[in-house]
């Protein structure tokens, strides 16, 4: 059962400095329920209940924050016990494991909801991010996992790969039919683009057996797209290599810079990555959060960005945004120093960049935060990446 409301339970969001032989915990509790199908208060999707933090992270003796003058973030993998507790760990890149290392007690010492697969209680493989970054010149570190975001929200992109750690391949859409929908004439100061989301439901063959509309800011599109959903094809998720039910979300979204009638979409056409707004044309979500559709970069289709003049740099540069509701970057964040001169290039680059707005669950346009990574080629061509966003391997990594 797919993760819908947010309304009763308990998260934890903890971070702290290390000050000499000090150590300052700021925790924030935040109270709330997921709808599901038993008793448990762990998240659940695709029948696994998902571990959550059991009580606060406090750093134990002899561990060390080590310093950093900058932000560094990696990935990290928790192997918990049937009973939550943390077996070992590991991280990647495996050079950064130092950094683990003289944390090491404080990670063992977490403790876990246990996860819960067909509501047993099993060893799991848990996906994480860690940060260590100054603060005022004071060592800190933040981890991060599944069920660890603000308003209780689930991180969509750790759930997977935790899933895909235990041995689950996930729900896929195999097919989306060719559609012609008009775009709807804007009306006055109209920022966003149509778009519908709809709740699904698979059998163990991958057959649509129910759906609901669930979230649409243009409902004369929506009857024609619940059309062609009824034509479309998926693959369930499996288990072990062994198939089962499911539900999950699609979002369709209609982006005004793609051709209609739209191509034949599947999945071998989504991961081409020639057009940004063609792979994201229709998503499936596990789980859908406050913010239903992120910003999309309107004037660097695919991340691809041609500047005025050469840029005499071979580098890739970091850096926080704010996107408002009319989807301008209204302010910026170095993550790492970076050269004046090329300082001046980004500058003047988010000063022309124009997104989609971000869309929450009320189709309202809201303010976004969230990082993009400038990519230079010693040429005019600029590769823009934002981190929120599925670009293909082949296109973010060149």
């Amino acid at each position: 059962m797919i993760c819908k409301e947010i309304i009763d339970s308990q998260r934890d969001k903890v971070y702290f400095q290390h000050m000499g032989n000090r150590v300052i915990l700021f925790a924030s509790l935040i109270i709330c329920l997921f709808s599901f199908a038993s008793a448990s208060e762990n998240p659940l999707i695709l029948n696994v209940e998902f571990p959550s933090l059991d009580g606060e992270i406090r750093l134990a003796a002899g561990d060390t924050v080590l310093y950093t003058p900058y932000p560094l973030q990696f990935d990290v993998e928790f192997y918990l016990s049937s009973e939550g507790k943390v077996d070992s760990f590991s991280c990647f890149p495996v050079k950064k494991k130092m950094y683990l290392d003289k944390i090491g007690k404080t990670l063992r010492g977490l403790q876990f909801f246990p996860a819960r697969i067909d509501g047993i209680s099993r060893p799991f493989i848990l996906a994480g991010e860690i940060i260590f970054r100054p603060v005022f010149n004071r060592p800190e570190f933040l981890v991060r996992f599944p069920f660890d975001e603000p308003n209780c929200e689930l991180i969509n992109h750790l759930v997977e790969k935790s899933l895909l750690l235990n041995g689950f391949s996930l729900p896929e859409i195999v097919r989306f039919p060719s559609y012609y929908c008009p775009r709807p004439v804007p009306t006055v100061n109209e920022t966003d683009y149509p778009f519908v989301i709809f709740e699904i439901e698979l059998d163990s063959a991958g057959t649509l057996i129910d759906y609901d509309q669930i979230f649409t800011n243009r409902s004369d599109c929506a009857h024609l797209l619940s059309n062609v959903l009824l034509h479309s094809e998926f693959s369930p998720p499996l288990y072990h290599g062994r198939p089962f039910g499911a539900r999950l979300n699609i979002a369709v979204r209609l982006f005004s810079q793609v051709s209609y009638p739209t191509v034949l979409w599947s999945t071998g056409s989504a991961k081409t990555g020639r057009n940004i707004f063609e792979m994201t044309r229709v998503e499936a979500l596990l789980y859908l959060g406050s913010v239903v559709n992120p910003p999309y970069p309107i004037n660097a289709p695919a991340g691809d960005y041609t500047y005025g003049s050469l840029v005499p740099f071979r580098d890739s540069v970091d850096i926080l945004v704010h996107i408002d509701s009319l989807g301008k970057v209204s302010s910026a964040k170095y993550q790492f120093y970076t050269p004046d001169r090329l300082r001046r290039v980004i500058d003047d680059i988010l000063k022309k960049l124009k997104f989609t707005p971000a869309v929450n669950r009320e189709g309202e346009s809201i303010g976004f935060d969230g990082a993009l990574r400038f990519g230079f080629n010693n040429s005019k061509n600029i590769r823009i990446q934002p981190n929120w966003l599925p670009f293909a391997a082949g296109k973010a990594n060149k």
